[in-house]
């Protein structure tokens, strides 16, 4: 007995899903063959232009300390 139940759950689970299967390709069968046919959009490649300026940078005069000062005052 327990064979039989077994048997036709196994058997009405197996229906459904090709049941299933079948529905869903009728009703999105366009859509299924539109999905093969369509041809990928091509990828373009990125190409970064990447420009670095440094302008030179010249050196800061200040004012310098007079040693002579310097080692007077110290």
């Amino acid at each position: 007995m327990f064979g039989m139940i077994a048997a036709f759950v196994f058997v009405t689970g197996f229906a459904f899903a090709i049941g299933v299967i079948a529905w869903m390709f009728a009703h999105y069968q366009e859509k299924i063959v539109a999905a093969l046919l369509v041809e990928p959009m091509p990828q373009t490649v990125r190409v970064y232009n990447v420009r670095i300026s440094r302008p030179r940078v010249r050196p800061v005069q200040t004012a310098r300390a007079n040693p002579t000062r310097t080692a007077l005052a110290a």
